[in-house]
This record gives C-alpha cells, sequence and structure tokens, in this order.
C-alpha cells in the first residue's frame, strides 16, 4: 500500500478489497495516531488506519512503513510494539529488510 490517506471509507474500502487475505500487508503509517487527526489532507496514515485495515482485510501480517522521518527507531519500534496484539503481529520495515512468506 502507497502512502494512503483514508478521506472517506470507500477509500479504504477498496484498500481493504486489494489487501482480503493477503499475507503481508505494507501500510503508510508516517503519521502517529495523535497526529492524523490533526493533520488531515496531507496524504498520510498512522497505525491505527493500518491496523484496522489489515483486520477488516484478514490479512496475516503488518508492516508499517514511510515513517516520519523525525522518529527515532525507539520511537518506530514502540509504535509497532503498541499495536501488536494477540490477534496481529505489527513490525516496523527498515531499510535492507526482507520478509519470508513461507510457512515453518
Amino acid at each position: 500500500m502507497p502512502a494512503v490517506e483514508y478521506m472517506d471509507a470507500a477509500v479504504q474500502d477498496r484498500a481493504i478489497k486489494l489487501a482480503r487475505n493477503a499475507d503481508l500487508l505494507i501500510h503508510d503509517a508516517h503519521y502517529s495516531d495523535e497526529e492524523c487527526e490533526t493533520k488531515c489532507g496531507r496524504g498520510h496514515s498512522s497505525p491505527r488506519h493500518a491496523v484496522d485495515t489489515v483486520l477488516r482485510a484478514k490479512a496475516r501480517r503488518l508492516v508499517l512503513f514511510n515513517h516520519h522521518p523525525e522518529r527515532t527507531d525507539t520511537e518506530i519500534d514502540t509504535i509497532a510494539a503498541t499495536h501488536t496484539s494477540d490477534m496481529l503481529l505489527v513490525e516496523a520495515a527498515r531499510e535492507g529488510c526482507e520478509y519470508n512468506l513461507k510457512e515453518d
């Protein structure tokens, strides 16, 4: 998923349809959940939007990307950990990471 902002339900519905049952969804998380509320109209999403999309799409894994350039690695890790649950592992994309989708 490229940088995306869900300005209306129809946009998110199309994203959910595209991601339906995906093994891995890589989703924009440029703004924190709090920042996203005040920066509407700038074309980016938050981790909360990403989690909502991946759960509704029934995708299996979520990787957040397009992090705000002023975020530290620790802040990014905290954001991913905060949104991880028993239902979903949330990871933060990093330069050079590769994802193996094979089942062990």
